[in-house]
C-alpha cells in the first residue's frame, strides 16, 4: 500500500495505504490507515483499525473498531470495542466488551462489562458481568449473577442467580 511502515519484528505486514505496524510477529495491517502496535498474529483489517497487541485478535469489517489486547478477541462491524480478555466479539455498529471469557454482544450498542459466557443480543442493552447470562430484547439490563436472562423490553435483572425479566419494564 502507499505511504505503509512497519517499525520491527518479524513476518509483519503493513499493505493497506497508510497502515502501520509496531513490532512483533505475524501481524498484519491490511485496512486503510489500520495500526497494529504489537504482539502476535494480530489484524488491522477494517478501515482505521486499531489493534494495540495481544495475539490473534483482529478489527475487521468496518470502520473504526478497536481491540486493545487479550487473546482472539474481535470487533467486528462499526466502532466496535473490545479492551481485552480471550474469545470475545463484539459485532454490531457501537458495541463495547470490556473484557472477561467467551462473551459477545450482537447488536447496535450492546454492552458487556465483563464474565464469562455473556450473550447481549438486544440493542442499547447491558451486562455488566456475571457467568452466562442473556439478553435478549432492547434497552435490557442485567447486573451480573449467574444464568440471568433479560428478554422483555426495558426489563432489569441486578443479579441473583436463573432470575429473568421476561415481561416489559420488569425489574
Amino acid at each position: 500500500g502507499t505511504r505503509d511502515v512497519v517499525v520491527g519484528g518479524g513476518l509483519n505486514c503493513a499493505c493497506g495505504s497508510y497502515s502501520f505496524v509496531g513490532g512483533g510477529c505475524l501481524n498484519k495491517s491490511l485496512g486503510a490507515s489500520s495500526f497494529v502496535g504489537g504482539g502476535a498474529q494480530n489484524c488491522g483489517i477494517g478501515i482505521y483499525s486499531i489493534v494495540v497487541g495481544g495475539q490473534m485478535n483482529c478489527a475487521y469489517g468496518g470502520t473504526y473498531n478497536f481491540v486493545g489486547g487479550g487473546l482472539c478477541n474481535c470487533g467486528a462491524n462499526n466502532r466496535d470495542v473490545v479492551v481485552g480478555g480471550e474469545k470475545n466479539i463484539s459485532c454490531g455498529s457501537y458495541g463495547f466488551i470490556g473484557g472477561g471469557i467467551c462473551n459477545c454482544g450482537i447488536l447496535s450498542y450492546a454492552v458487556v462489562g465483563g464474565g464469562q459466557l455473556n450473550r447481549n443480543c438486544g440493542a442499547y442493552s447491558t451486562i455488566a458481568g456475571g457467568f452466562s447470562s442473556t439478553t435478549s430484547a432492547n434497552y435490557t439490563t442485567i447486573g451480573g449473577g449467574y444464568i440471568n436472562t433479560a428478554s422483555g423490553i426495558y426489563s432489569t435483572v441486578a443479579g441473583g442467580h436463573r432470575n429473568r425479566g421476561q415481561g416489559g419494564y420488569d425489574f
